[in-house]
């Protein structure tokens, strides 16, 4: 960086993510993340339908987990956002664990988003609860962020606009950042959790926000469908390329040799679709690999076929 580049970001004005409006965001990032917030009134490609694509069969907590998750409940004060932290974390590494390809992405705390736009002369700066993020360093770089998760304690409301704006803030600027590398896919995705209720986000590879409605946790049958749905976001995650690829990112069939896309049939309960499946059939039958074909597209969280259908 220049040394007029470093003053102007040093003489910019500084905003704290947590306290941006969806005009500065949309100035610094380009992505405006107020569309994918207000659901009632919520575009169709604004919707993340992951009920739809996650096919999935039910997921069967551990027995352990159960036993680590009551004593959350009934121990700690869920008033704390530390406290959630925690137990969010044993949701994590439930879902982490559920696959056996677990060990290619690192689960990091705390992690420093920014990003200066020396158009607006604007700086947004501020700090993500948790991400998984490729690489072994000690502080994940934001070019390498696939899923970024946000805790409140449960005396706050996940779904309000502040929370959920923030949370794609970061998303936005992890995305910017994972293009500009030419990441093979530079969709992110994210979630805003207090562990009892879950809303699911992501920002697909062409820049378009989405997200869920709220799932609640109040018995064993939402315990289950939390969990599967956070292992489908999971497997998301682990299928985002850590390579550059100088493929087109709208290319499903270069995403498959390209990315990570085409390892995801290797994942328990999960199978891909590709636009060209007969071609990525044949190369995993010359391979020696069986695919397992369903209706279930997973590419469509990470483009942006998903986020406007």
């Amino acid at each position: 960086m220049g040394t007029s580049a470093a003053m102007r970001m040093d003489l910019a004005e500084q905003i704290a993510i947590k306290a941006a409006t969806g005009a500065q965001i949309l100035m610094v990032t380009g992505i405006d993340v107020e569309k994918a917030v207000r659901l009632r009134h919520l575009q169709k490609k604004y919707q993340w339908k992951l009920e739809e694509q996650n096919t999935s069969s039910d997921f069967t907590p551990t027995p352990t987990f159960v036993e680590q998750l009551r004593r959350y409940d009934e121990f700690f004060d869920s008033t704390s956002k530390s406290q959630c932290r925690s137990s969010v974390h044993v949701f994590m590494v439930e879902a982490v664990c559920h696959h056996s390809a677990y060990g290619v992405l690192k689960c990091y705390g705390e992690a420093e988003f920014s990003m200066f736009s020396s158009d607006n002369e604007l700086m947004l700066s501020g700090q993500g609860d948790s991400t998984m993020a490729w690489g072994n360093s000690s502080v994940p770089r934001a070019r390498n962020v696939s899923l970024i998760v946000e805790v409140r304690s449960e005396a706050a409301n996940i779904t309000s606009q502040r929370s959920l704006i923030q949370v794609l803030t970061y998303m936005a600027i992890a995305y910017k950042e994972r293009l500009k590398a030419k990441k093979a896919n530079p969709g992110v995705l994210g979630i805003v959790t207090n562990s009892v209720d879950w809303v699911f986000l992501r920002i697909d590879n062409e820049g378009i926000p989405s997200r869920t409605g709220p799932y609640i946790r109040r018995d064993a049958r939402d315990l289950s469908v939390i969990l599967r749905h956070l292992a489908f976001v999971v497997a998301a995650a682990m299928s985002s390329s850590p390579a550059t690829s100088a493929v087109s990112v709208s290319s499903m069939d270069d995403l498959a040799t390209g990315g990570r896309l085409g390892d995801l049939s290797s994942i328990p309960n999960f199978a891909v679709v590709m636009r060209d499946a007969g071609a990525t059939a044949e190369r995993s039958r010359t391979a020696g690999r069986t695919t397992r074909w369903s209706s279930y597209v997973m590419t469509s969280m990470m483009t942006s076929e998903g986020g406007k259908g």
